[in-house]
């Protein structure tokens, strides 16, 4: 019995580490993969402001900053001691603090909206916020933020393309001996969904036939959904000890 994620390769060592020290049988296919796109040009230009608040809400997008040059590494890491960094979790905060960057959890949901929720408790009207993100990420969290009062800017570090990888995992997908599909991020799910059309086959058909579907979070679970899926697992952390106590508790 195993499960099939779909990690791209650049995050999924933590989970698959921590599955195995559990004994639980975990394949991972890296469907998509990360490409930096980074304006270091732009970045030099924003960084001649300061910000009250630095947001971060990935770990690929903190991960990112290790290509830059250590000049311009070492002037956002000034800029961040003027302010204060904010990592939306706990894998995005380890790979901050690989950098030297000294960022806090806020909040222990680890989404968009959570962050956004409890940084407005703290009161945000008139304070500029520079926030590092995806390009596929929606800039609901911007929109937010700027109807509390804030003044945001966004930077995006890096998009999702799929890879060459995908027919593979939706075939794995179809075998007996996969139990279970773990999604982490909302582009993961339509990458899969779309190219698993071209089989014929669908979410739902997987679902059908006794297929556990896990999601990391609210943002992964609405994708599923979207593809008419209704029985979803979803972790209430999102991370990846969430998935694994989501995992354990299911007796994976």
């Amino acid at each position: 019995m195993s499960l099939l994620s779909l990690r791209p390769k650049e995050v999924q060592d933590n989970l698959t580490s921590l599955m195995k020290e559990k004994g639980i049988t975990c394949i991972n296919i890296p469907i998509v993969e990360a490409e930096g796109i980074l304006n270091l040009k732009e970045l030099g230009e924003v960084l001649k402001d300061d910000y009250d608040y630095f947001l971060f809400t990935s770990q690929i997008g903190a991960l990112e900053l290790k290509k830059i040059d250590s000049c311009m590494l070492n002037l956002l890491k000034d800029k961040v001691k003027k302010g204060k960094a904010i990592s939306i979790g706990p894998e995005t905060l380890r790979a901050l603090k690989s950098l030297g960057i000294d960022a806090e959890l806020i909040t222990k949901r680890y989404n968009t909206k959570a962050l956004g929720i409890k940084l407005a408790s703290l009161g945000v009207k008139g304070k500029k916020i520079l926030l590092f993100r995806s390009k596929e990420a929606k800039d609901t969290l911007e929109r937010f933020l700027e109807g509390k009062g804030a003044k945001t800017k966004t930077l995006r570090t890096h998009r999702l393309i799929a890879s060459k990888k995908v027919s593979e995992a939706c075939e794995l997908a179809l075998r007996d001996e996969i139990k279970g599909l773990i999604f982490t991020s909302p582009f993961i799910v339509r990458v899969f969904a779309e190219n698993f059309r071209l089989k014929n086959s669908s979410l739902t058909e997987l679902s059908r036939k006794g297929k556990k579907i896990f999601s990391i979070g609210p943002a992964t679970s609405k994708a599923l959904r979207s593809y008419g899926l209704k029985e979803i697992y979803e972790a209430k952390e999102s991370s990846s000890k969430g998935l694994l106590k989501l995992l354990h508790f299911y007796k994976f």
